[in-house]
């Protein structure tokens, strides 16, 4: 395809070393684009020869807010997810890391708090009927999912073995629903303990932005991050996760832990990284980024950029390059989602080290664009009375403008 990579079809410095900024009003379907954007992503690496490994990292700046949109997510994850069997299509499956710390999930399956999750496989726990307090208190905490986004039945924590180690699963107990039929009664891809996370690598890193921290403490934690970003040392035999085995295991060898050593970690070892960096970085509600927090989002997203350009010295050609200059590594599409802005460029400058492009670019009215414009008033009589002005959305709520003054003593921002 280098005969793309050239203009008019390809521009580095607008296509890719710009952020992209959307701008649309609430409702306006921003989360829509950025979804849109994210599948078409995931076909395109799994197609590419991307198996595994993170496609995305979807960041809010609010544990709320990434509670509300991971339930959006999934449900047309679990989608493409069915699509990409059907279609054959290979590579891990689809999955959404709901990376968000130990006071919202547990960091460890083994963590005290999930001692009632009872075992998938045992014939008495078909459903959360008759499990006890016990059990009804923790999955209410750490199911983020609790009924399903295909058949909107329920579903419950489950313990399962994976390999070297026990995993906490989300499961479906409904018995004739699409997913359950069509993925063996595989889990919900939708994993909510850290240690699951690090060693799955999945398509998708949903999470807020001070998670990004932990790239600065522990050197195991260090590790663990940087694993899903084509720095993993071994490979489990039996489920192709990723594993960054402490110092008795690594001097142990893989071998004697039902393991496979990879590269670039080991001379000789496996290749499985192809382009392990993502590829788009998604930050919604960009707006709340400003003052203390937006300075520290900075520190977090430099800091995330410059492990990405020193690792790619190590990962060499595994990393996918710019065809043009000095074949640098092609670093993640910034896009930002807000409904409002103010000095963009700036916000931008700050948070990202980039250029912004503002998308829709503004028309020629503030009320009406290419791709949106108001509705007609619910009011039967408030309808025409500004005819054909630019302005009609003002003149046709005459008193909008003074309540909001009132409301807000005169700042219209509050």
């Amino acid at each position: 395809m280098t005969e793309y990579a050239k203009t008019p079809w390809f521009d580095p410095d607008f296509d890719e070393e710009t952020a992209t900024l959307l701008y649309f009003p609430t409702g306006g379907g921003k989360s829509e684009a950025f979804f849109g954007l994210l599948i078409f992503n995931l076909f395109l690496d799994r197609l590419r020869g991307k198996s595994v490994g993170v496609t995305a990292l979807i960041r809010y700046p609010l544990r709320l807010l990434t509670f509300q949109q991971a339930q959006r997510l999934l449900s047309i994850l679990m989608r493409a997810e069915l699509l990409r069997l059907s279609a054959s299509v290979g590579g891990a499956p689809f999955e959404i890391g709901f990376w968000v710390g130990s006071g919202n999930t547990p960091n460890r399956p083994d963590d005290p708090r999930l001692t009632s999750v009872p075992r998938l496989e045992d014939p008495k726990n078909q459903n959360d009927d008759d499990l006890g307090a016990d059990y009804t208190e923790v999955n209410d905490s750490f199911n983020k999912t609790p009924k399903c986004p295909l058949c909107s039945q329920s579903t419950g924590l489950r313990r399962i073995s994976s390999g070297t180690e026990d995993e906490i699963g989300i499961f479906c107990f409904n018995a004739e629903c699409r997913w359950n039929l069509e993925t063996k009664r595989s889990p919900l891809p939708f994993l909510i303990i850290d240690r699951n996370i690090y060693r799955h690598a999945p398509a998708v890193l949903l999470g807020v932005i001070d998670k990004l921290a932990l790239i600065g403490q522990h050197p195991a934690t260090i590790n663990r991050v940087m694993g899903m970003f084509g720095f993993a040392r071994w490979q489990e035999s039996a489920t192709g996760h990723f594993v960054m085995p402490s110092w008795p295991k690594l001097k142990e060898g893989p071998a004697v832990n039902n393991c496979g050593a990879l590269a670039p970690a080991y001379r000789g070892g496996r290749e499985i990284f192809c382009d392990p960096f993502p590829s788009l970085i998604i930050q919604d509600e960009a707006h709340l980024l400003d003052e203390s927090l937006g300075t520290f989002a900075g520190l977090f997203e430099t800091m995330l950029e410059q492990l990405f350009v020193r690792g790619s010295v190590l990962l060499g050609d595994r990393v996918a390059r710019s065809p043009f200059g000095a074949k640098a590594a092609r670093l993640p599409k910034v896009i930002a989602a807000t409904v409002t802005v103010s000095v963009p460029q700036q916000q931008f400058g700050s948070l990202y080290q980039r250029r912004h492009m503002h998308f829709p670019y503004p028309g020629t009215s503030i009320y009406k664009s290419f791709y949106a414009m108001p509705a007609a008033p619910s009011n039967p009589a408030r309808r025409g009375i500004a005819g054909g002005s630019p302005r009609s959305p003002e003149i046709e709520a005459p008193w909008m403008r003074l309540y909001t003054s009132i409301m807000t003593n005169g700042h219209v921002n509050t």
